[in-house]
């Protein structure tokens, strides 16, 4: 009897000295910054966004959800209001839809930007513009967090660029029906070419026609095209990547979405 307990005991000290361990590895991780964009509608752009967020959370990191000029920008329209961009990282914005399902099981801090509504970005030069920005990740890192996951409806501006460009991994959703639109094979172009630092930047398909049954076929065919842009990454369901987030209520589907995400991610240097 003696001798189990003693088992047990020392059984229990190795997992709490892992944990110690892991705590440890994660408070001295510097804060990555990870943004989910595109510019082809319905591509699970927030859907991915949000459940790596919930991936990476029930890991034990800290994270921050980061939209800027989404939809679901909730922030307040402070007229007289100049302060630095870094003013609003306190403000912690619940999103009206699936988070809040989500948010008591895996919390996680929620920020909304919406530039038009910052001042500084109005009249501001590229130049400027893109230093708010470096400033705003400078600030966000100071708060300590280990991921920043950045939803972003991308548009071709300095603003937008420039989070590209300071992300340490950056994902542009495809929707596959949509993306056999020619406009669509221009638009990822264009957002290549604005990318000088491109070994970041992985094209990530997350939505397959429902009747499409040769998923490998058309990844090969993309990294045909884009060579190693392309996340290989096969997507078990279709139906999976097709539901929306707001109606995933159950966390197994966001986490079989984005684990291979998150494990890409995590064990990236």
């Amino acid at each position: 009897m003696f001798f189990i307990i003693k088992k047990l005991l020392l059984h229990k000290n190795i997992l709490e000295s892992e944990a110690r361990l892991k705590e440890s590895s994660l408070m001295m991780q510097n804060t990555k910054f990870i943004t989910i964009t595109s510019t082809i509608k319905h591509s699970a752009k927030t859907s991915t966004a949000i459940g790596l967020v919930i991936s990476l959370v029930t890991e034990g990191y800290k994270v921050l959800y980061l939209g800027f000029d989404n939809k679901y920008n909730a922030l307040p329209n402070f007229e007289d209001d100049a302060d630095l961009v870094k003013d609003y990282i306190l403000e912690k914005i619940i999103l009206e839809r699936a988070i809040r399902h989500f948010y008591s099981f895996y919390p996680f801090d929620m920020l909304n930007i919406n530039a038009d509504l910052v001042k500084l970005f109005k009249n501001a030069t590229d130049k400027q513009q893109a230093r708010i920005i470096s400033k705003l990740f400078k600030d966000i890192k100071a708060e300590r967090y280990h991921y920043v996951v950045i939803d972003l409806n991308y548009k071709d501006k300095p603003v937008h660029n420039t989070i590209v460009k300071l992300s340490d991994h950056c994902f542009y959703t495809i929707n596959v029906k949509r993306y056999e639109e020619e406009k669509n094979h221009l638009d990822i172009n264009s957002f290549l070419t604005v990318v000088p630092k491109k070994e970041h930047v992985k094209l990530l398909v997350v939505q397959f026609n429902r009747f499409m049954v040769d998923h490998h076929k058309f990844i090969e065919n993309l990294k045909y095209i884009y060579g190693d842009f392309v996340f290989d990454y096969q997507i078990d369901s279709s139906r999976t990547m097709r539901n929306r987030i707001d109606h995933a209520y159950n966390y197994l589907r966001v986490n079989k979405l984005c684990t291979p995400i998150k494990k890409y991610i995590i064990e990236s240097k």
